[in-house]
């Protein structure tokens, strides 16, 4: 342990007086990435999703972002 930098005392046991360099919390930030977590489509709904993206000529992620719009819209 001689040779690690910012490294003293028992390999394994944690030194409650030094803080995680690693570890911090930034607050105010959004999150990276909004997408939703374990959506799947059956096969069904995916070939008309991918149907209706080839008839639109934009994007799957831009005809996705459209539809959940709409969705939310008609919903209220």
């Amino acid at each position: 342990m001689a040779g690690v930098k910012k490294k003293t005392g028992s390999p394994g046991v944690n030194n409650p007086k030094k803080k995680n360099d690693t570890s911090f919390k930034v607050e105010g930030k959004e999150a990276r990435s909004q997408k939703p977590v374990c959506f799947r489509p059956t096969l069904t709904l995916e070939a008309q999703i991918e149907a209706a993206v080839k008839e639109a000529g934009i994007t799957k992620t831009k005809w996705l972002e459209q539809a959940a719009i709409a969705y939310l819209k008609n919903e209220k």
